[in-house]
C-alpha cells in the first residue's frame, strides 16, 4: 500500500489509488473509466457497451447515479463499522446512526428500481446486460 503514495505511482495516478491503468504513456484511474477506456480502445461494440451514442449514454447515466448516490450509501456503513474501528480504533456508529444508514442504503437501492421500470428490462438500461449492471 505504501507504493501507492510513492513518487512514481503518484506520477501515474495523482490520487494514489487503485485501480490504475497504465497504457504506454497514458494513465487512468477509477474502475468505470478504465473499463470504458479498454472497451473503446478495443472498439468493443456489443450490447455490453454499444457504439450507439444514445444507448451508451443511458449506460453512463446509470453509472453516474451509482457513483453519486449509491456508492456513498454503501461507503458510509462500511467505513463506520469496519474500516474506522479496525484501522483507526474508533468506535462503531450508534444503533440510531446505523438505522439511518440502513434506511439511506435501502432508499438508494430502491432508486435502482426506477431504471428497471423506466427502461422495461430485467437490467438497469433495458433488455441487455451492460456495463451499468
Amino acid at each position: 500500500m505504501s507504493d501507492m503514495k510513492s513518487k512514481w505511482f503518484l506520477e501515474i495516478n495523482p490520487w494514489g489509488q487503485i485501480p490504475t491503468l497504465q497504457d504506454c504513456d497514458y494513465s487512468l484511474g477509477e474502475s468505470s473509466a478504465i473499463v470504458s477506456y479498454i472497451l473503446q480502445k478495443k472498439k468493443h461494440d456489443t450490447s455490453f457497451y454499444p457504439s450507439d451514442i444514445k444507448k451508451r449514454h443511458r449506460i453512463q447515466q446509470v453509472i453516474s447515479a451509482e457513483m453519486c448516490s449509491l456508492r456513498m450509501a454503501c461507503q458510509k456503513p462500511y467505513s463506520t463499522e469496519l474500516v474506522y474501528p479496525w484501522f483507526f480504533k474508533k468506535p462503531s456508529a450508534s444503533a440510531a446512526d446505523l438505522q439511518k444508514m440502513k434506511e439511506e442504503f435501502n432508499k438508494e437501492m430502491n432508486g435502482l428500481k426506477i431504471y428497471l421500470e423506466a427502461y422495461k428490462g430485467p437490467y438497469l438500461t433495458g433488455k441487455d446486460y451492460t456495463l451499468a449492471d
